[in-house]
């Protein structure tokens, strides 16, 4: 991993990744070599039934996935000893610092489509006209575009499609600090490395979805949050993943002992980092405030300098006006190093008023808004006030940034009242306006403020932004996508958010990626793209996943804002009180709804007629949308029952019992589907009488019966009373996401149970309409033929359709099929 770079003063020495190859590749079919030389997939991965020591997995696969990989791309030029070094270590090891000079004998005349400074960094104007580019065909296509290599060959496609996958599958059963966990993790760096060069960027995360490495571990033990190191690993390439782990952590003084308690810090077999089923249940909590305990730091170094407190009457006059307040930088600023805000003396009780140069947005259209943490210390949560040390340093970055300029800040501390609660929120309804018609915005972090910017590369000022506390905060989400221009404070100067696009960074496709959630990219171009507003709520879940908020009734108004909701809305959000009052109002406010939102998996609003839609979408891991095959979705419509729309379905039958975890669905000409719970929320029945449902993703209607083996379409499965049926619109009530596939695998059951199912056909149905029977299974035979012992199946004929039991819980409904016309109104 020679060829990934360290920032210049590293934590951790590199890592050398040990040659364990025992033998030399064969240079045949990469994807059958495991059965050439008599591996099986258990003794690959290490699963059960392995026969192989770990360290003979080391050795297999760095010859297989390593050296086989390098093999199949570069042919018969590559010669395994050009790959190894003595140099650095007691034994050979790998080495991939000449990878570059490998791979450009591979171009065939490739040219990058982009113009070039003299230093190699993409010029400004081709930077933002590239993201445009890339942002527009994102949207149009639903996918993320990337221009594939002309030298990019499908075989070459193939075998790192394929070295991806069982790397990842290997990854999970590796042993922290072992030969193996080093050789996947080369691996990783390596496929990455080709994936890009080649264009690839659907196969560029390597560690995506991986919770057992080297990397991850080291910032474990650095002190980094679970949850933020599950966060980059989404959002990261390998090697920025191992940059970033030999950085100093942001937030050094932070605790994150209460999300490692959900960790299983202590390595044993089988066992990972992350178990997923833990995720769910965890929030990182170090940046939220106690309110109570709350106190604004002083500029280290200041000698109790005591409190400026704004004049409450002016405030209230400025706000009374429609204008907000702004203040004047300081006349005199202290002469002092004003680097950063890290925890200092407690502010004074020593209080003067008058000293704040506030004045009117009405008289003062040039102003600068400071977006901070307010766990950095610079917030009062008691009174409209800061010590007189840091209205100083705030006041001389505003000369440092406009010099021989006169120009002045907004700052919710001083500028949004604390009391009374009608005042402030007149100031809170004021706040899209003041973040949008800024001249910019100052965002002020100690991860930043500490560093000088001109000392460390431009990728460390990347990630250590992308890293940094005020990137997990849902207000400055809505601060940074309303502003004209966003500056980032650095301990010797500032830098423009957008210019890190002209960064000439290994990943820059991720950074153009990350850059449109950051900077709210749905709201800048949105004339532009057609229908943009039907996906801006799944951009934007993409966007808040992974803030928080130390008060989550602050969701609503912040999407609120972020969603251009009208005044008036707003101000009926302000006024109400709990979390999900105010979701409520925010989605009876939507103006465009698309199905997309059904296939929401993270929780949702319990009350009717809301029940269809997300109650938060912070904290999230991953954004839980249920992928579709081909990102269609149709429009839908609010109304006082619920969400009204059209799509294909089933109704399956009565809902008497439990479900199993995966349901057989039976169609009247005879084909077979599972039905698999995404959850297990769905236990028993909640109202009587029931009838089940499923409402499928895909509006076309022949899409499930198109459907590959093994592949799987999301579903929402809906209950709806038997008095309320009207197939007209069906009224339904959500209850949980499923997925639908092909039944092959279940070929077991389908065979017996389509025999019993005959013979019902054949006996009792034409005897039975429109009457309801319950009878034991082994009048129709037991489904297994080789058993003589009573059948456990339940028969059950209610409603003229058919549905077996097995042990109390649903096996088999006899489904009606509804067409891509059928409305639909859940509640």
């Amino acid at each position: 991993m020679d060829h990934l770079e360290l920032p210049r003063n590293s934590k951790h020495p590199p890592i050398y990744i040990p040659l364990v190859a025992r033998e030399n590749y064969d240079g045949g079919n990469l994807e059958s070599y495991p059965q050439r030389v008599g591996w099986s997939d258990a003794d690959v991965t290490g699963s059960n039934g392995c026969t192989k020591s770990k360290d003979e997995r080391a050795s297999f696969i760095q010859t297989w996935l390593f050296f086989g990989l390098l093999s199949k791309i570069f042919g018969g030029d590559f010669k395994q000893d050009d790959w190894i070094t003595h140099t650095g270590a007691d034994h050979p090891v790998i080495k991939t610092r000449n990878i570059e000079d490998h791979l450009k004998e591979l171009e065939l005349n490739f040219k990058v489509g982009t113009t070039s400074d003299e230093d190699g960094s993409v010029s400004e104007p081709a930077a933002i006209e590239l993201e445009q580019t890339i942002f527009a065909l994102s949207i149009e296509l639903g996918a993320q575009p990337y221009l594939r290599a002309p030298h990019c060959t499908p075989e070459i496609e193939n075998v790192l499609f394929q070295t991806h996958n069982w790397n990842l599958r290997i990854l999970r059963h590796s042993l922290y600090n072992s030969d193996l966990d080093l050789v996947c993790l080369s691996i990783a760096a390596l496929g990455e490395k080709l994936c890009t060069h080649f264009g690839i960027l659907d196969d560029c995360m390597w560690l995506r979805g991986s919770d057992n490495n080297l990397i991850f571990q080291r910032m474990l033990d650095d002190g980094w949050c679970p949850l933020e190191i599950i966060r980059l690993r989404e959002v990261l390439i390998v090697s920025d993943l191992y940059y970033i782990s030999n950085m100093d952590r942001p937030g050094p003084t932070r605790c994150h002992q209460e999300c490692r308690e959900h960790i299983p810090l202590e390595r044993v077999d089988d066992q990972t980092v992350f178990p997923k089923d833990s995720l769910q249940s965890m929030k990182c909590t170090a940046y939220h405030m106690d309110w109570e305990n709350y106190r604004t730091q002083h500029v280290e170094g200041c000698d109790d300098c005591g409190d400026l407190v704004a004049d409450g009457q002016l405030l209230d006059n400025i706000l009374q006006g429609g204008f907000f307040p702004l203040l004047l930088p300081a006349a005199h600023a202290i002469d002092r190093s004003l680097g950063g805000t890290p925890p200092g003396k407690a502010a004074s009780s020593k209080v003067r008023t008058g000293d704040l140069r506030i004045v009117s947005s009405e008289t003062h259209r040039k102003y600068v808004c400071i977006s901070h943490v307010w766990s950095d210390g610079l917030g009062n949560p008691h009174a409209n006030a800061f010590p007189t040390c840091q209205y100083a340093r705030v006041s001389d970055m505003l000369k440092k940034l406009y010099p021989g300029e006169e120009v002045p800040f907004w700052i919710d501390t001083i500028c949004v009242p604390r009391e009374p609660r009608q005042l402030r929120r007149k100031a809170i309804m004021l706040m899209r306006k003041t973040y949008r018609d800024a001249d910019s915005v100052l965002v002020l972090d100690s991860y930043l403020a500490n560093v000088d910017l001109d000392m460390i590369p431009r990728r460390e000022a990347w990630l250590r932004f992308l890293s940094c506390g005020w990137n997990r905060r849902l207000w400055t989400l809505q601060e940074s996508a309303m502003a004209k221009t966003v500056y980032l404070r650095f301990s010797d100067g500032f830098l423009n958010l957008d210019k890190c696009l002209t960064f000439k960074l290994p990943s820059r496709d991720t950074l153009m990626l990350l850059w449109h959630a950051i900077r709210g990219a749905w709201r800048r171009w949105s004339e532009d793209l057609p229908d943009w507003e039907e996906s801006l709520l799944s951009t934007l879940s993409d966007s808040v996943a992974w803030r928080s908020t130390s008060i989550l009734a602050d969701e609503a108004i912040c999407l609120g804002n972020l969603t251009d909701i009208e005044d008036s809305v707003m101000e009926q959000i302000l006024l109400l009180d709990s979390h999900e009052e105010r979701m409520v109002k925010f989605w009876e406010a939507q103006k465009k709804i698309t199905t997309e939102v059904l296939f929401w998996g993270g929780p949702r609003l319990p009350q009717f007629p809301m029940r269809w839609a997300p109650l938060s979408f912070l904290d999230g891991y991953d954004t839980p949308y249920m992928t579709s095959q081909t990102n269609t979705f149709v429009p839908a419509f609010l109304n006082e029952w619920g969400l009204k729309f059209k799509l294909p379905g089933m109704i399956l039958g009565s809902w008497r019992t439990n479900l199993w975890t995966s349901s057989l669905l039976r169609t009247q000409n005879k084909r077979w589907y599972a039905m698999t719970k995404y959850n297990d929320k769905v236990a028993k029945v909640n109202e009587e009488n029931a009838l089940l449902a499923v409402i499928f993703q895909e509006p076309d209607e022949s899409f499930l019966e198109g459907l590959p083996v093994g592949a799987a379409m999301p579903g929402v499965l809906v209950s709806l009373s038997e008095k309320n049926y009207d197939v007209d619109c069906i009224f339904a009530k959500y209850e949980s996401l499923v997925t639908i596939e092909k039944a092959s695998r279940h070929r077991g059951w389908i065979d017996p149970l389509e025999k019993m199912v005959s013979r019902f056909n054949d006996f009792y149905r034409p005897e039975l309409s429109g009457s309801s029977i319950e009878m034991d299974g082994t009048k129709l035979g037991h489904y297994n033929d080789n058993s003589t012992t009573e059948s456990d199946i339940a028969v059950h004929w209610h409603d003229d359709r058919l549905s077996l039991d097995l042990g109390e819980k649903h096996l088999m409904f006899e489904v009606s099929e509804l067409s891509s016309d059928q409305d639909w109104c859940v509640g």
